[in-house]
């Protein structure tokens, strides 16, 4: 076992804390696009809108799923699902929809642990990488550039898991 330094918070931490802090390996074997939905719905009235400079697309809230499953013995896949749409006035200029994937091999875990790093871990990896082919996918589709903020899996894994009990 690697000796990990405990936290000043938690002097008198006993050795499971500190196993809960060693790393773990783990290897991403594939990342991919599962699907992927650019709509626009109302173009010609949203460029319009655009041109006129009387409009300025607003962001509908990201919404954001992760799903996991098993595919073998501690291999997983992780689908980051993310959907938004984009309002120009009172048009829907357009709709992304992206199922964004990681296949992951991790160590022998417990159980918790494995579902922790596919909800939280995963995503977080997987992130800046949907993040922008998104942003990507806007602009080429020639509207203004869309930033995605930043996600903090840990506190949207927290809030979910705190509504399922």
């Amino acid at each position: 076992m690697s000796e990990t330094p405990l936290p000043p918070s938690a002097p008198d931490a006993s050795e499971d804390e500190d196993d809960a802090m060693t790393p773990v390996a783990v290897t991403v074997n594939h990342q991919y696009v599962k699907d992927l939905s650019f709509e626009c719905p109302s173009a010609a009235q949203a460029f319009e809108a655009l041109a006129r400079g009387s409009a300025r697309g607003a962001m509908t809230p990201l919404s954001v799923n992760v799903q996991s499953r098993p595919l073998a013995a501690n291999v997983h896949e992780v689908t980051l699902n993310l959907r938004f749409e984009s309002r120009f006035g009172d048009v829907v200029g357009y709709i992304v929809e992206l199922a964004y994937v990681g296949v992951f091999t991790l160590p022998n875990l417990p159980e918790e642990a494995v579902k922790m790093f596919a909800l939280v871990e995963a995503p977080r990896l997987l992130f800046p990488f949907a993040r922008a082919l998104v942003a990507r996918l806007v602009q080429e589709s020639g509207f203004p550039p869309v930033m995605l903020n930043p996600l903090d899996f840990g506190s949207l894994y927290a809030s979910s898991d705190a509504t399922t009990h």
